[in-house]
């Protein structure tokens, strides 16, 4: 649609790093990726055996996709949820807070991301053990307070790596595929902007330089 068809860098934050690590395996256009706290394969290497799950997965869409429209949402996320809305809006602007929070009431558990969520378990199965293209410019960007939260839940026994080591497993060509870390939440990019953009303008001047 928007003919692009070379040097594209997909950022993703999240779950979105699993859609975006499995589109770049796909298409060789993709000359890069920019990671923000990005879920992983690895988080379901603990459930999985002989390249199978080892119990039935749940789907999300029969629970949440009445949630939004009767408004249950919005009465979650302001009062049994409260932490996890504090935590979207720990570094935005006041002034921006009702936008998010709109969003977060009427969009959260949209079918589009109802069919992401559900479809989470199966991608990470097929891209675990597999590692970036050795071509492919990786910027991987953690969030410190992840990091420490991902420790806590591999010593508890949910996963065999901690927070760094699942995303370092990803890692091919360490020469072009980086890790950083910055201090913030698991939305490190509601701060930290002056920085990420450093790392991506770092990114795509190197892509550039070595075309």
């Amino acid at each position: 649609y928007y003919q692009i068809k070379n040097n594209i860098i997909l950022l993703g934050h999240s779950y979105s790093g699993i859609s975006n690590f499995n589109y770049a395996s796909k298409h060789s256009e993709v000359k890069g990726l920019v990671c923000l706290d990005c879920t992983t394969e690895y988080q379901v290497e603990t459930h999985v055996e002989d390249g199978k799950f080892k119990e039935e997965v749940p789907k999300t869409s029969g629970v949440y996709a009445w949630l939004s429209p009767l408004g249950i949402t919005r009465v979650g996320y302001t009062f049994f949820l409260k932490s996890v809305q504090d935590e979207l809006l720990e570094d935005i602007p006041s002034e921006y807070h009702k936008f998010y929070k709109h969003f977060l009431y009427n969009k959260t558990m949209n079918r589009t991301i109802i069919r992401e969520i559900d479809d989470i378990p199966a991608n990470e199965l097929a891209l675990l053990y597999k590692k970036y293209r050795e071509d492919l410019y990786v910027t991987t960007i953690l969030a410190d307070k992840t990091i420490e939260s991902m420790k806590a839940d591999k010593e508890e026994g949910y996963f065999n790596q901690d927070w760094e080591e699942m995303h370092s497993l990803l890692i091919s060509n360490p020469n072009i595929q980086k890790i950083y870390t910055l201090k913030g939440s698991h939305y490190i990019h509601h701060g930290n902007v002056e920085e990420i953009s450093l790392y991506i303008n770092n990114m795509i001047y190197n892509i550039k330089s070595n075309r």
